[in-house]
């Protein structure tokens, strides 16, 4: 399981959010802060046949919207690697993902590259950015 905070329904009380491995892949389920220390049942916010173990995932508003939303690392077998957005729901759920950043096979690689969302450009929406990542 790998697991991100943030204000995913924009109210201003944190959220937790969890990358969970099934047999068929992951799915994607995020607990929503009442704001007196207890969260909500979990909402499933999707879910792909993607492995655990080849994602990072991310928390920050990527798209300006005031609610913050996911971001996965994801190191493909043959290679190549994309950056994916999720815009986040009011209710706490996510879109399908989007992509924002790809890169070919043997290009960089997602075990040696530290990833940092935040509002990096001109106190801008939080982008996947900070990255320092090793060419070969």
């Amino acid at each position: 399981m790998k697991i991100v905070s943030g204000d995913y329904t924009g109210d201003g009380t944190d959220d937790v959010a969890a990358a969970y491995q099934y047999d068929d892949g992951i799915k994607l389920w995020t607990w929503i802060g009442k704001g007196n220390g207890t969260f909500s049942e979990p909402v499933s916010s999707w879910a792909g046949s993607w492995t655990l173990d080849r994602m990072t995932l991310h928390s920050g508003d990527f798209n300006g919207d005031g609610r913050d939303d996911f971001a996965t690392w994801y190191d493909f077998a043959d290679g190549h690697d994309i950056v994916h957005a999720f815009a986040g729901n009011a209710n706490g759920t996510v879109k399908s993902p989007t992509v924002l950043w790809n890169a070919a096979a043997d290009r960089f690689w997602r075990s040696e590259t530290k990833i940092v969302a935040g509002g990096l450009r001109r106190r801008r929406a939080g982008r996947p950015g900070g990255h320092v990542p090793v060419q070969r």
